[in-house]
């Protein structure tokens, strides 16, 4: 429900001195679902004939950012009022006046909205820092007061073992055909089917994760943004050491990456580091069999 703010303007015969009316401003409240998840934060899981069912909730404090369609801007940052984590949350804020409303999560990313081709403009960074919720980005269109965020991008999950606990310094990801993972994209709300990667910017085939304070990782479970993809012929992961020293573990079976999707590559074992990633340890997982997991809310 949108409550418009009317001000009341002065007349004058010297017109040409006086400023520039201000844009109208109006109070906004919007109901977002998350429909699929915009996030990995999993309240519980069940597995039933070899597909994980996920149920994931808005947290306390989410924020997404909310643009007017009228104006190219970065967005006014919505936040949520709820006190426990929920299925659906409302986002209130004062924005631009406008007869259409378009919204980003996270509202911590500085994503930008181009009104004349209708494109959120955002950045998928190649190099990536875990967090402690991670997030994919998510798009939506108001439709009135209500906001159902759909995804841009997908996860790679995998799990370090107590084994590489404080050893592993960078984490790699690679499909084996050069695949595109990273770098400006190009979001469409209106249809993500027209989600693609900005060609006039720099586009990665790699995607990274390190530490966030440097040093090496604690044995855990982290994950990879990507853009998604689809690997014919494979994926490669590799992992360097604190001094440079790396293993490396591939596959040549098909499986991808969808927009929503985690891609669970499991628990990293049987990693052999050497001096250059020549050495290469094939995976025994059949992945062609690997099934995207379905979320509910």
């Amino acid at each position: 429900m949108a409550v418009l703010s009317v001000a009341a303007l002065s007349c004058t015969k010297d017109v040409s001195n006086q400023p520039a009316p201000e844009k109208e401003q109006v109070a906004m409240s919007f109901d977002a679902t998350i429909g699929t998840p915009t996030k990995v934060e999993i309240a519980s899981s069940e597995t039933a004939e070899g597909v994980t069912t996920h149920k994931l909730n808005w947290s306390v404090g989410d924020k997404i950012k909310v643009y007017s369609k009228n104006s190219d801007s970065h967005g006014i940052e919505f936040t949520t009022d709820i006190s426990s984590p929920s299925a659906t949350a409302s986002f209130e804020g004062t924005i631009e006046a406008a007869d259409a409303y378009y919204a980003f999560y996270p509202g911590s990313v500085s994503a930008q909205w181009v009104d004349y081709n209708s494109f959120f403009s955002v950045n998928l960074p190649e190099n990536q820092k875990p967090s402690g919720v991670s997030s994919v980005y998510a798009i939506a269109k108001a439709d009135g007061s209500s906001l159902q965020f759909k995804h841009a991008t997908g996860f790679v999950k995998f799990t370090i073992p107590n084994e590489y606990a404080d050893k592993i310094a960078k984490v790699t990801f690679s499909g084996n055909d050069s695949e595109k993972l990273a770098g400006w994209l190009l979001l469409d709300p209106n249809n993500t089917a027209n989600n693609k990667f900005n060609e006039g910017y720099t586009i990665y085939s790699e995607i990274s994760l390190s530490p966030s304070t440097g040093g090496t990782f604690t044995a855990g479970t982290y994950y990879l943004m990507s853009f998604p993809a689809t690997f014919d012929k494979g994926i490669t992961m590799r992992f360097t050491d604190a001094e440079g020293f790396v293993a490396t573990k591939t596959s040549s079976n098909t499986t991808e990456i969808k927009a929503g999707g985690i891609l669970d590559v499991g628990t990293m074992s049987g990693l052999t580091f050497v001096g250059a990633y020549k050495h290469s340890l094939p995976w025994t997982e059949d992945f062609s069999s690997y099934k995207s997991a379905n979320y509910q809310t």
